[in-house]
């Protein structure tokens, strides 16, 4: 067994001034799923960040937000739905969390792994 954390902190008005001027990067950072859930631009940062500290935990290159798609259990906690399926048979658990405080959404990852995984 293996055991990962990540986190990351994004600030919501750089986020939204990015995606303003740059509406093209919404395609490349989130899901079809996640752009029609109609998200707002704050719940949207804190989504970037849980992928951002997933990213870490796992080793995944950086960039490739498109590998990760947050969802929401019933009760709204966030969880993580990967499309690498080497990387979504290698999880043997995670627990993920989001939390917003201002004009800041920050996000934290762990991840119990295989022995057997390797992001390189």
């Amino acid at each position: 067994m293996d055991i990962r954390i990540g986190c990351d902190i994004v600030q919501v008005s750089k986020f939204e001034e990015k995606i303003h001027c740059k509406e093209y990067l919404l395609v490349r950072i989130f899901t079809e799923h996640e752009l029609a859930s109609s998200y707002s631009s704050a719940s949207l940062a804190g989504r970037f960040a849980l992928k951002e500290a997933v990213m870490k935990a796992l080793g995944i290159s950086a960039g490739n937000w498109l590998t990760i798609e947050v969802v929401n259990k019933p009760n709204g906690k966030p969880y993580c739905k990967f499309l690498s399926q080497e990387i979504q048979h290698s999880i043997l658990g995670q627990d993920v969390s989001i939390s917003h405080d201002g004009d800041y959404a920050m996000a934290v990852s762990t991840f119990i792994l295989k022995e057997s995984y390797d992001s390189q």
